[in-house]
């Protein structure tokens, strides 16, 4: 097991002037590279943070995707639950990679929360997600989509585009360059061990009624400067809520009837005494 050293909490709110830095003629940059920068809050209200948190790995957090694909620099992948997986995904379908229902998304706090556990070596500990597009779509996924045009052609207009939302085009793409490990003494972890991005994105761009969250991201393949895929998996969970009923209600209506039979026994109970 390679020991890899992991950046520090965020510090505080950044200007966005510091953070949309311009990359070459072709990318604009969230530019997250440095341990300690961010939280980020784009114009699109989308809340960018570096983190710490551990433990995480697959185990742990109960990823949605894992995305690895050792014979490229660049990877990308989306989340289903049908074999074989499609893209770069790595795993067992419906275990590591699986639909995720909308109604089990804690959105709580305003926001939908989204957490990246990324792998790059502590020698070249930086990477680039050249890509983040997430629908709230009507049907799951499936697997027959081999580009990000076919599964947009699929599940239509996603609720958020990375590229889209800040008004940006393919030809003037954005980028999130991202420190995952660094070897100045911040947290030394291992790789998979521990957290390195929050990406929260308003609830109220998920409009409609779509059943299915559907997550496709891209690794290396932005702009200048560019961080390539280097080492293991990245994955993506999601932060399920307190007002999700992924049974359709049964649960709490069950729990209901249990509350009313012991409120009839107790009082029941009381008259007897009474008596």
């Amino acid at each position: 097991m390679k020991n890899k050293i992991k950046q520090s909490a965020f510090g505080g709110v950044l200007a966005l002037a510091t953070v949309l830095l311009p990359g070459s003629a072709s990318a604009t940059i969230i530019n997250l590279s440095t341990p300690g920068l961010g939280p980020v809050t784009t114009p699109d209200g989308v809340v960018w943070s570096q983190t710490a948190q551990q433990p995480t790995g697959t185990g742990v957090i109960k990823p949605f995707l894992r995305i690895q694909d050792s014979n490229s620099a660049i990877e990308e992948g989306y989340n289903t639950s049908v074999a074989p997986l499609p893209m770069d995904d790595l795993g067992t379908a419906d275990q590591w990679v699986h639909n995720v229902l909308f109604a089990t998304v804690d959105k709580s706090s305003g926001f939908v929360k989204l957490l990246l556990d990324a792998n790059q070596t502590g020698s070249n500990p930086l990477l680039t997600m050249s890509k983040l597009v997430v629908w709230r779509a009507s049907i799951p996924a499936g697997n027959t989509a081999t580009t990000l045009a076919q599964l947009t052609a699929l599940l239509g207009t996603p609720a958020y585009d990375m590229d889209a939302s800040l008004g940006q085009t393919p030809s003037n793409p954005v980028q999130v360059n991202l420190a995952v490990q660094n070897t100045n003494g911040f947290d030394a972890n291992n790789g998979s061990g521990s957290g390195d991005l929050y990406v929260n994105i308003p609830a109220s761009k998920f409009t409609g009624t779509g059943a299915y969250l559907v997550l496709y991201s891209e690794f290396g393949d932005g702009g200048n400067p560019n961080y390539v895929n280097n080492d293991g998996f990245e994955e993506w969970a999601v932060k399920t809520g307190p007002q999700s009923v992924p049974d359709g209600g049964s649960t709490l209506i069950l729990l209901g009837s249990a509350f009313s039979g012991l409120s009839l026994i107790a009082g029941r109970r009381k008259l007897a005494r009474n008596a």
